[in-house]
């Protein structure tokens, strides 16, 4: 039984070892699809003349700040930052 275990654990690892770098190849070749189509984007924007603010632009994020409120994509919640929250408290208090 435990010779049955220990070859059942050499059969999947040497199946991740050989699957492993095709995985890391899609993941590069979709990595590279995507900055084709970022660079394509910025390329129509500029054609158009959108001036993009960089500094203000953000790659993709499960949280992110938008016009003084934070935005939480993956539990689909709005929150108000606690420097704001503190703000209004001293705010309403004078």
């Amino acid at each position: 039984m435990l010779l049955l275990l220990l070859l059942l654990l050499l059969l999947l690892l040497l199946l991740l070892v050989l699957l492993l770098p095709l995985l890391l190849l899609l993941l590069l070749l979709q990595l590279l699809q995507l900055l084709l189509l970022l660079l394509q984007f910025i390329g129509y924007e500029s054609l158009l003349g959108v001036p993009i603010a960089v500094e203000k632009s953000v790659g993709p994020c499960e949280r992110l700040i938008f016009l003084g409120l934070e935005l939480d994509s993956v539990n689909m919640i709005v929150r108000i930052p606690l420097l704001k929250v503190e703000e209004l408290r001293v705010a309403i208090m004078q």
